[in-house]
């Protein structure tokens, strides 16, 4: 499906929080994108920082699997974005706050492990590790909380998804906001403004 994309999502923490789903990349705005979503899910994990990485780690690979075996997405378009946590001057101190770092990187290095016993037992060639970090501020900022219930991907109760749900629009935005110029300018009989990001 040469016309289709893939994203998961992870904002990881105490409670981590995935969201994913396929989208078609003739759809010009996140509305669009999410009114034609299929293939999609959200889960949230409780656990340890070591066990939370290993399934989200297989979570992803089973996924992955689905998503280039059996729908054929080509794998530079199946996107992995985690949430990018940033200590600041603000951040409590103690290591509950070093979480999302901890599982948002161990998930980098697993995948990144997993290729080298990949190419160490000669099992083929398999594309490089790609994670896609973006930060809270990014993701919340475009994606308010009227906006995910505008989009149909607003989660009761379930904070955590919703954050991850916002990682995912922001990265739609993104991705087509990256298609439209990569298009032939349209002829314009005026020149007008528009927002940098088509929300709807």
């Amino acid at each position: 499906m040469e016309n289709v994309y893939a994203i998961f999502a992870v904002d990881p923490g105490g409670s981590t929080g995935l969201a994913w789903g396929c989208f078609h990349k003739d759809d010009q705005t996140v509305q669009e994108a999410f009114k034609n979503k299929f293939a999609y899910g959200q889960f949230t994990i409780e656990d340890t920082d070591r066990n939370q990485v290993v399934e989200i780690s297989r979570r992803w690979r089973q996924l992955y699997k689905t998503w280039v075996n059996g729908l054929h997405i080509p794998p530079h378009d199946c996107y992995m974005v985690i949430e990018d946590f940033v200590l600041g001057p603000k951040t409590p101190s103690g290591k509950a706050p070093l979480r999302p770092i901890n599982i948002g990187q161990g998930v980098y290095y697993y995948r990144l492990g997993s290729s080298h016993e990949h190419e160490r037992w000669n099992c083929g060639d398999i594309p490089p590790v790609l994670v896609y970090w973006q930060t809270p501020g990014q993701a919340s900022a475009f994606a308010r909380d009227q906006r995910l219930k505008d989009w149909g991907v607003w989660i009761k109760g379930k904070d955590h998804e919703r954050s991850a749900w916002r990682h995912v629009a922001l990265r739609i935005a993104l991705i087509q906001e990256r298609q439209r110029h990569q298009q032939p300018p349209r002829a314009r009989t005026r020149v007008r403004r528009r927002s940098q990001l088509k929300t709807a």
